[in-house]
Protein backbone atom coordinates (compact mmCIF):
# COMPACT_ATOMS: atom_id res chain seq x y z
CA UNK A 1 0.00 0.00 0.00
CA UNK A 2 1.30 3.45 -0.93
CA UNK A 3 2.19 5.78 1.91
CA UNK A 4 -0.35 8.60 2.10
CA UNK A 5 1.22 11.93 2.97
CA UNK A 6 -0.94 13.95 5.38
CA UNK A 7 -1.83 17.50 4.41
CA UNK A 8 -0.46 18.75 7.74
CA UNK A 9 1.60 16.99 10.38
CA UNK A 10 2.80 18.38 13.71
CA UNK A 11 5.34 16.18 15.51
CA UNK A 12 6.32 16.92 19.12
CA UNK A 13 5.76 20.66 18.69
CA UNK A 14 6.59 23.00 21.57
CA UNK A 15 6.03 26.76 21.38
CA UNK A 16 7.44 29.26 23.85
CA UNK A 17 6.93 32.99 24.33
CA UNK A 18 9.87 34.16 26.37
CA UNK A 19 10.02 31.73 29.27
CA UNK A 20 6.34 30.81 29.02
CA UNK A 21 5.32 27.57 27.30
CA UNK A 22 2.31 28.19 25.03
CA UNK A 23 2.06 24.73 23.49
CA UNK A 24 3.55 21.51 24.80
CA UNK A 25 4.33 18.36 22.79
CA UNK A 26 1.60 18.71 20.14
CA UNK A 27 1.27 15.72 17.80
CA UNK A 28 -1.43 16.18 15.19
CA UNK A 29 -2.16 14.90 11.69
CA UNK A 30 -4.67 16.44 9.30
CA UNK A 31 -5.49 14.30 6.29
CA UNK A 32 -6.08 15.78 2.85
CA UNK A 33 -9.70 16.91 2.23
CA UNK A 34 -10.49 16.67 5.93
CA UNK A 35 -12.34 19.33 7.92
CA UNK A 36 -10.90 19.70 11.40
CA UNK A 37 -11.69 22.19 14.13
CA UNK A 38 -9.18 23.06 16.83
CA UNK A 39 -11.26 23.88 19.88
CA UNK A 40 -10.44 25.21 23.31
CA UNK A 41 -11.00 28.17 25.63
CA UNK A 42 -9.50 31.60 25.04
CA UNK A 43 -5.74 31.62 25.48
CA UNK A 44 -5.38 27.86 24.97
CA UNK A 45 -3.01 28.15 22.01
CA UNK A 46 -5.46 27.52 19.15
CA UNK A 47 -4.52 30.50 16.98
CA UNK A 48 -0.84 29.88 17.70
CA UNK A 49 -1.17 26.47 16.04
CA UNK A 50 -2.57 28.12 12.91
CA UNK A 51 0.36 30.55 12.78
CA UNK A 52 2.80 27.66 13.09
CA UNK A 53 1.10 25.70 10.32
CA UNK A 54 1.38 28.69 7.98
CA UNK A 55 5.02 29.26 8.89
CA UNK A 56 4.51 32.58 10.65
CA UNK A 57 5.71 31.34 14.04
CA UNK A 58 8.74 29.19 14.76
CA UNK A 59 8.65 26.12 16.96
CA UNK A 60 10.86 25.84 20.00
CA UNK A 61 11.02 22.09 19.57
CA UNK A 62 9.51 19.58 17.12
CA UNK A 63 8.61 19.85 13.45
CA UNK A 64 5.72 20.82 11.18
CA UNK A 65 5.19 19.52 7.65
CA UNK A 66 2.70 20.70 5.03
CA UNK A 67 2.43 18.04 2.35
CA UNK A 68 5.80 16.81 3.65
CA UNK A 69 7.47 20.21 3.25
CA UNK A 70 8.47 22.94 5.69
CA UNK A 71 5.68 25.55 6.02
CA UNK A 72 8.06 28.39 5.14
CA UNK A 73 8.90 26.65 1.86
CA UNK A 74 5.25 26.61 0.74
CA UNK A 75 4.23 29.92 2.34
CA UNK A 76 4.48 31.94 -0.89
CA UNK A 77 3.10 29.23 -3.16
CA UNK A 78 -0.55 30.08 -2.55
CA UNK A 79 -1.18 26.77 -0.82
CA UNK A 80 -2.95 28.55 2.06
CA UNK A 81 -6.18 30.50 1.90
CA UNK A 82 -6.54 32.42 5.16
CA UNK A 83 -9.45 34.05 6.94
CA UNK A 84 -8.06 35.79 10.07
CA UNK A 85 -9.97 36.37 13.25
CA UNK A 86 -12.03 39.53 13.65
CA UNK A 87 -12.33 41.04 10.19
CA UNK A 88 -13.36 44.54 11.25
CA UNK A 89 -13.81 46.48 8.04
CA UNK A 90 -14.68 50.15 7.82
CA UNK A 91 -18.28 50.04 6.57
CA UNK A 92 -17.84 53.45 4.97
CA UNK A 93 -14.82 52.42 2.92
CA UNK A 94 -15.99 52.64 -0.72
CA UNK A 95 -15.32 49.13 -1.98
CA UNK A 96 -17.72 46.70 -3.57
CA UNK A 97 -17.86 42.94 -3.22
CA UNK A 98 -16.09 42.29 -6.53
CA UNK A 99 -13.07 44.36 -5.52
CA UNK A 100 -12.81 42.75 -2.09
CA UNK A 101 -12.26 39.43 -3.84
CA UNK A 102 -10.05 41.06 -6.48
CA UNK A 103 -7.54 41.94 -3.73
CA UNK A 104 -6.46 38.31 -3.72
CA UNK A 105 -5.63 38.41 -7.43
CA UNK A 106 -3.77 41.74 -7.14
CA UNK A 107 -1.55 40.05 -4.56
CA UNK A 108 -0.56 37.65 -7.34
CA UNK A 109 -0.11 40.32 -10.03
CA UNK A 110 1.23 43.33 -8.18
CA UNK A 111 -0.62 46.45 -7.11
CA UNK A 112 -0.02 48.43 -10.31
CA UNK A 113 -0.52 45.58 -12.75
CA UNK A 114 -3.90 45.19 -14.41
CA UNK A 115 -5.91 42.05 -13.82
CA UNK A 116 -6.08 39.66 -16.74
CA UNK A 117 -9.22 37.98 -18.09
CA UNK A 118 -8.19 34.79 -16.25
CA UNK A 119 -8.14 36.74 -12.97
CA UNK A 120 -11.62 38.12 -13.60
CA UNK A 121 -12.87 34.61 -14.36
CA UNK A 122 -11.48 33.40 -11.03
CA UNK A 123 -13.07 36.30 -9.13
CA UNK A 124 -16.48 35.73 -10.69
CA UNK A 125 -16.13 31.98 -10.28
CA UNK A 126 -15.39 32.16 -6.57
CA UNK A 127 -18.32 34.51 -6.01
CA UNK A 128 -20.52 31.94 -7.75
CA UNK A 129 -19.21 29.20 -5.49
CA UNK A 130 -20.14 31.08 -2.33
CA UNK A 131 -23.50 32.18 -3.80
CA UNK A 132 -22.60 35.88 -3.78
CA UNK A 133 -22.35 36.57 -7.53
CA UNK A 134 -25.56 38.63 -7.48
CA UNK A 135 -23.96 40.93 -4.90
CA UNK A 136 -20.75 41.69 -6.82
CA UNK A 137 -21.62 45.40 -7.20
CA UNK A 138 -22.95 45.82 -3.66
CA UNK A 139 -21.05 47.87 -1.12
CA UNK A 140 -19.26 45.42 1.17
CA UNK A 141 -20.24 47.35 4.29
CA UNK A 142 -23.93 46.96 3.49
CA UNK A 143 -23.84 43.16 3.74
CA UNK A 144 -24.94 41.04 6.68
CA UNK A 145 -22.36 39.27 8.80
CA UNK A 146 -22.95 35.95 7.06
CA UNK A 147 -22.71 37.54 3.61
CA UNK A 148 -19.44 39.25 4.53
CA UNK A 149 -17.97 35.94 5.63
CA UNK A 150 -18.94 34.37 2.31
CA UNK A 151 -17.23 37.19 0.42
CA UNK A 152 -14.10 36.81 2.55
CA UNK A 153 -14.13 33.08 1.89
CA UNK A 154 -14.34 33.90 -1.84
CA UNK A 155 -11.30 36.15 -1.43
CA UNK A 156 -9.40 33.32 0.25
CA UNK A 157 -10.45 30.90 -2.51
CA UNK A 158 -9.34 33.31 -5.23
CA UNK A 159 -5.71 32.42 -4.50
CA UNK A 160 -6.52 28.81 -5.51
CA UNK A 161 -5.41 27.27 -2.19
CA UNK A 162 -5.19 23.63 -1.20
CA UNK A 163 -5.64 24.36 2.49
CA UNK A 164 -8.17 26.78 3.93
CA UNK A 165 -7.25 28.22 7.36
CA UNK A 166 -10.03 29.91 9.36
CA UNK A 167 -9.61 31.61 12.73
CA UNK A 168 -12.94 31.84 14.62
CA UNK A 169 -14.88 32.24 11.34
CA UNK A 170 -18.36 32.24 12.87
CA UNK A 171 -17.77 35.02 15.42
CA UNK A 172 -20.63 37.51 15.28
CA UNK A 173 -22.94 35.25 13.25
CA UNK A 174 -26.32 34.17 14.57
CA UNK A 175 -27.21 30.48 14.83
CA UNK A 176 -28.84 30.27 11.41
CA UNK A 177 -25.95 32.08 9.67
CA UNK A 178 -23.45 29.82 11.46
CA UNK A 179 -25.15 26.67 10.21
CA UNK A 180 -25.30 27.97 6.64
CA UNK A 181 -21.67 29.03 6.79
CA UNK A 182 -20.47 25.63 7.97
CA UNK A 183 -22.62 23.87 5.36
CA UNK A 184 -20.92 26.07 2.75
CA UNK A 185 -17.52 24.91 3.98
CA UNK A 186 -18.54 21.27 3.58
CA UNK A 187 -19.75 21.98 0.05
CA UNK A 188 -16.49 23.73 -0.83
CA UNK A 189 -14.45 20.87 0.65
CA UNK A 190 -16.27 18.42 -1.60
CA UNK A 191 -16.28 20.54 -4.77
CA UNK A 192 -12.78 22.03 -4.50
CA UNK A 193 -10.96 19.21 -2.72
CA UNK A 194 -9.95 21.53 0.10
CA UNK A 195 -8.40 20.64 3.42
CA UNK A 196 -10.02 22.92 6.01
CA UNK A 197 -8.55 23.77 9.42
CA UNK A 198 -10.51 26.11 11.64
CA UNK A 199 -10.26 27.41 15.19
CA UNK A 200 -13.31 27.70 17.41
CA UNK A 201 -14.18 27.93 21.09
CA UNK A 202 -17.74 26.65 20.41
CA UNK A 203 -17.42 22.88 20.43
CA UNK A 204 -21.18 22.32 20.39
CA UNK A 205 -21.73 24.04 17.05
CA UNK A 206 -18.73 22.89 15.02
CA UNK A 207 -19.05 19.27 16.16
CA UNK A 208 -21.98 18.77 13.76
CA UNK A 209 -19.99 19.82 10.70
CA UNK A 210 -16.39 18.65 11.05
CA UNK A 211 -14.69 15.29 10.50
CA UNK A 212 -12.34 15.65 13.46
CA UNK A 213 -11.97 17.71 16.61
CA UNK A 214 -8.70 18.61 18.27
CA UNK A 215 -9.21 19.78 21.86
CA UNK A 216 -6.31 21.98 22.95
CA UNK A 217 -5.35 23.62 26.21
CA UNK A 218 -1.56 23.97 26.05
CA UNK A 219 -1.46 20.24 25.28
CA UNK A 220 -3.52 18.24 22.80
CA UNK A 221 -6.05 16.45 25.01
CA UNK A 222 -8.21 14.87 22.32
CA UNK A 223 -8.06 14.29 18.58
CA UNK A 224 -10.77 12.26 16.92
CA UNK A 225 -14.38 12.08 15.82
CA UNK A 226 -16.73 14.60 17.44
CA UNK A 227 -19.06 11.87 18.68
CA UNK A 228 -16.19 10.31 20.63
CA UNK A 229 -15.33 13.55 22.40
CA UNK A 230 -18.53 13.76 24.47
CA UNK A 231 -17.64 10.70 26.54
CA UNK A 232 -13.95 11.52 26.75
CA UNK A 233 -12.55 12.86 30.03
CA UNK A 234 -10.35 15.23 28.02
CA UNK A 235 -13.36 17.51 27.51
CA UNK A 236 -13.32 18.38 31.20
CA UNK A 237 -9.56 19.02 31.10
CA UNK A 238 -10.00 21.56 28.32
CA UNK A 239 -13.29 23.25 29.14
CA UNK A 240 -13.78 22.49 32.84
CA UNK A 241 -15.73 19.89 34.79
CA UNK A 242 -19.07 21.68 34.47
CA UNK A 243 -19.06 21.74 30.67
CA UNK A 244 -21.73 19.83 28.79
CA UNK A 245 -21.41 18.67 25.20
CA UNK A 246 -24.65 19.19 23.26
CA UNK A 247 -25.02 17.24 20.03
CA UNK A 248 -27.92 18.16 17.73
CA UNK A 249 -29.61 15.81 15.30
CA UNK A 250 -32.59 15.83 12.95
CA UNK A 251 -34.99 15.31 15.86
CA UNK A 252 -33.89 18.50 17.61
CA UNK A 253 -36.69 21.07 17.30
CA UNK A 254 -34.26 23.97 17.43
CA UNK A 255 -32.23 22.51 14.57
CA UNK A 256 -35.35 21.84 12.54
CA UNK A 257 -36.36 25.48 12.98
CA UNK A 258 -33.05 26.60 11.49
CA UNK A 259 -33.64 24.93 8.13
Amino acid sequence: MDHVIPAIELSGVWIRYGQNVLLEDINLKVEEKEIISIVGPNGSGKSTILKCIMGFKDTFRGSIKVFDRDPKEVQQSGIFGYLPQGNHHDINFPIDVYNVVAMARYSKRGLFEKLKPADRDIINGTLEKVEMADFRKHHFGSLSGGQKQRVLIARALATRPKILILDEPSTGLDAVAQDRFYELLKTLRDSEGLTIVMVSHDIGTVSRFVDRLACVKQRLHFHGRPEDCASNESLAKVFGKNTYFISHDKNCETCMDRK
